[in-house]
C-alpha cells in the first residue's frame, strides 16, 4: 500500500502533462495543415 501510492502519483504527474502536450501538438499540426 505504501509503495503503490507514490507510483500512482508519479504516473499521474506524467500522464497529465503528456495529454496537454499531445493536444498542443495536434492543434499545432492542424494549424500548419
Amino acid at each position: 500500500m505504501m509503495y503503490e501510492q507514490p507510483q500512482y502519483e508519479i504516473e499521474n504527474s506524467v500522464i497529465a502533462p503528456g495529454i496537454a502536450y499531445a493536444s498542443f501538438l495536434i492543434s499545432l499540426i492542424v494549424w500548419i495543415a
